[in-house]
Order: structure tokens, then C-alpha cells, then sequence
């Protein structure tokens, strides 16, 4: 069975939403525990900071800012900007 454009963007929009939605903790995510006491609690929590922000939380700096970020590029997320 063939998918329809508006199908094919509707998976797209429910996928999204899923890995959105996705606890840190449910992924091993590294430092979901510290992010999770600053009110992070998912990817889409993640998404939505900036680096500035991260580095700025206790007990993140530069070097595990950049080990969240490539664990967040794992599913297609990045940083806001």
C-alpha cells in the first residue's frame, strides 16, 4: 500500500512528536539526572535550549555539552540556536 503526501507527512508529524516527547532517562541520555532538577525532562526540553544555557546549568561545561550534543544528533536534534 502507497502512502498519500498528506499520509507520508502525517507519519512524519507523529514520529517527531514521538522522539519530542522521549524522556531522557528512558534513553540512558547522558546527565538526565542534572538536566532533570533544572526542569529538562525530555528531548524536546532539550531541543528547545540553548548551548549558552546548557553550559550555565551546575555541573555541565563545555566538554559534556559536547557529548549532549552529539548524543542529541543521534536523533536528529540539535541545540536552539
Amino acid at each position: 500500500m502507497r502512502l498519500t503526501a498528506d499520509q507520508l507527512l502525517h507519519e512524519k508529524d507523529r514520529h517527531i512528536e514521538r522522539v519530542m516527547s522521549t524522556q531522557l532517562s528512558a534513553v540512558g541520555f547522558p546527565l538526565w539526572g542534572v538536566l532533570g532538577r533544572e526542569g529538562v525532562h525530555t528531548l524536546g526540553d532539550l531541543s528547545r535550549m540553548t548551548r549558552r544555557q546548557l553550559v550555565s546549568v551546575r555541573g555541565i561545561g563545555k566538554s559534556k555539552a559536547d557529548t549532549i550534543e552529539r548524543t542529541m544528533k543521534r536523533y536528529g536534534l540539535k541545540l536552539r540556536q
